[in-house]
């Protein structure tokens, strides 16, 4: 089934239209001149749901808010204050089972003492040339007529007839006379062990005929020889390291580190908590270091191994940190101010006495000062002021205020509160 709807044209519509403006009219008329009431009663109705929905309006919210804000206004400010520093030295003792006192400068402490043993390798630096010299056995041969025997010294040279190298013999030598044997003359012979006369490659020559040099111009030069039945071996020459006086030094000086480490760590690892030393002072230091070679020696590495009995004096830091605390009151003026946070402390022990069981240490101490600011008196001087008049007011008083930062709530607001419970004052220091 179609569902038919009615559509009125639009020139009906405007009469329909017309037509309810003029009977809503009358009907007003009528209440009118009845006393009204109805009428009153209507109008009254629309009045309240015109307000009711002004007054429920996002807008008109906005608007109490902003109006109302700043009443709860408030503000931090955050005053930057110049800061001091001053540096001072005091001379402190440390006695070992003494007692503190300040007045006298002393510090309590304890006897700590320990043995420790390192060792290390080291490369030699030093530049050398090591070398070898050839060497080898010669036959050496007598075949002189009239036959007689032949006595060379230690040193006699042979010279080989293909290269030209000399070699020298190493012990003095007797070689035999030439003899006759069924009409037949023999040679007199004798080995003899020679080396070059140089070091080097070169010299390593394959077997030669030799020649005596010391017997030219004599009638022996042609008659008596030497052979070699075998290559020359051993010569040679290389770059070589070897140790210097500054190798040894630096050794020892690297090995004494070593063992005062071991010496620090070891105080450390045993020391009680809370306790400190100077890891540069000690009562007594007792080194013995020796190193596997000496100055000279040509190797590419050397040995060193030392021991070490040590002792020293530690103390609680925390009566140093009184003791020191108490040093930088007595120099501060009425007006400033110590940073707590701010106070840097080194020690340096001058002198040590063994028998005496004590330590003098250098005291060295830097901190940080501000003059002071009554936070009360501050806040009266704020409040209620504007930020032109917080900045001038607060440079006349409060010259060691170097910075004001201001932060107001809400934003748009520019006058502190009145109310000093509402104003939050940080005060920092400058850099």
């Amino acid at each position: 089934m179609r569902k038919i709807i009615d559509i009125i044209p639009p020139e009906e519509a405007k009469e329909s239209v017309v037509f309810i403006k003029q009977e809503r009219a009358q009907v007003e008329q009528k209440e009118k001149a009845g006393g009204g009431r109805i009428y009153k009663k209507r109008r009254a109705r629309r009045k309240l749901v015109m307000w009711g929905g002004l007054l429920g309006s996002p807008v008109l919210i906005v608007l109490v808010i902003f109006l109302s804000l700043p009443f709860f206004s408030s503000l931090t400010l955050t005053a930057r204050i110049a800061q001091d520093t001053e540096r001072f030295e005091e001379k402190i003792v440390v006695q070992a089972e003494g007692n503190t006192d300040f007045t006298e400068r002393v510090i309590s402490g304890k006897v700590f003492a320990t043995e420790e043993e390192a060792s290390a390798s080291f490369e030699a630096t030093g530049a050398a040339l090591e070398e070898g010299r050839a060497g080898g056995t010669l036959v050496v041969y007598n075949n002189h007529t009239p036959v007689r025997s032949l006595t060379f010294r230690d040193g006699t040279r042979f010279l080989s007839a293909k290269d030209g190298k000399i070699f020298k013999a190493q012990d003095k030598v007797y070689l035999p006379a030439a003899r006759v044997e069924g009409g037949k003359l023999i040679p007199g012979t004798v080995e003899v062990f020679v080396k070059a006369a140089e070091a080097g490659e070169d010299y390593n020559i394959p077997p030669s005929k030799f020649s005596v040099p010391g017997l030219s111009g004599t009638a022996f030069y042609y008659t008596v020889w030497a052979e070699s039945t075998e290559a020359m071996e051993g010569g040679f020459k290389e770059e070589a390291k070897k140790i210097t006086e500054q190798d040894l030094e630096q050794a020892r000086l690297s090995v004494k580190e070593k063992l005062l480490k071991e010496v620090v760590d070891s105080l450390n690892d045993n020391m009680p908590e809370g306790f400190v030393f100077d890891r540069n002072g000690f009562l007594e230091e007792e080194f013995d270091i020796e190193c596997s070679r000496e100055a000279g020696a040509v190797v590419p590495k050397f040995d060193c191994r030392g021991s070490i009995k040590a002792s020293t004096v530690a103390f609680p830091v925390s009566d140093l940190t009184d003791f020191t605390k108490k040093l930088i009151s007595s120099r501060l003026s009425s007006s400033a101010a110590l940073i707590e946070d701010k106070i840097r402390l080194d020690f340096l022990s001058e002198a040590a006495m063994k028998d005496e069981q004590k330590m003098i240490l250098s005291l060295q101490v830097e901190f940080q000062t501000y003059q002071a600011v009554e936070e009360d008196k501050l806040l009266a001087v704020i409040a209620g002021k504007k930020q032109t008049e917080i900045e001038q007011a607060v440079s006349q008083r409060y010259p060691q205020i170097r910075e004001l930062e201001f932060n107001f709530w809400p934003f748009w607001v520019k006058k502190a509160p009145s109310n000093k419970e509402r104003i939050t004052l940080e005060l920092t220091f400058t850099d």
